[in-house]
């Protein structure tokens, strides 16, 4: 083979490694509505590191909860779960009312994969990321199924939470919007683009 198209080869697979290890995505956990809109759907995926974080607890029943009240819990945990100290408190979720949901951790359909999820107790002082069990770094691929837990009812907070500076180091909460409103969005920012066109004119 001749000697230029090796180092092309060395360089292209060194430029594909850098920007592979510049890539990594954290971990995200989305809510968002049901097809039917009457229940909320949550995947968390992405990669965490938690290494060297204060563990905070372990917990060997397996549970899927979303509540509001003395305790703000997003707990997906359909196995052995740890979980660590990440931040100072922030609330969850974003109303006055509080609620509790659950759902079923033996139907493959609702709760699988990967142990996820955030605790913030009103009377600590900091927020805790649920992991699977002895979990230090590596990637995160979970999901669950709320029946009968409409998203409007929640009022989710988006948000981060950032622990070193470290690609894993970090994880975030995001919404995905109803068809309703992703409609309305749309039809907004074509109507202003149409406005903008005829102030140019």
């Amino acid at each position: 083979m001749p000697v230029k198209k090796v180092h092309s080869i060395l360089i292209i697979g060194s430029v594909l490694v850098f920007c592979t290890n510049r890539g990594i995505a954290a971990l995200t956990i989305i809510f968002q509505p049901t097809e039917d809109g009457g229940g909320t759907k949550l995947t968390a995926s992405g990669f965490l590191d938690i290494t060297g974080q204060q563990q905070f607890g372990s917990y060997g029943s397996p549970r899927a909860e979303l509540q509001r009240g003395n305790l703000d819990e997003i707990r997906i945990t359909p196995t052995l779960a740890d979980s660590y100290r990440i931040d100072t408190r922030r609330p969850l979720f974003d109303t006055d009312s509080d609620f509790f949901f659950s759902t079923s951790i033996q139907e493959e359909m609702l709760v699988s994969g990967d142990s996820f999820g955030f605790v913030s107790g009103v009377d600590s002082d900091f927020t805790a990321i649920y992991t699977p069990r002895n979990f230090t770094s590596g990637f995160i691929s979970g999901q669950a199924m709320f029946i009968n837990a409409p998203l409007s009812s929640m009022q989710v907070i988006e948000q981060e939470f950032v622990w070193g500076p470290g690609d894993g180091q970090r994880a975030s909460i995001q919404v995905v919007p109803e068809p309703t409103s992703i409609f309305l969005i749309a039809i907004g920012s074509f109507v202003l683009s149409q406005r903008r066109r005829r102030t140019g004119s």
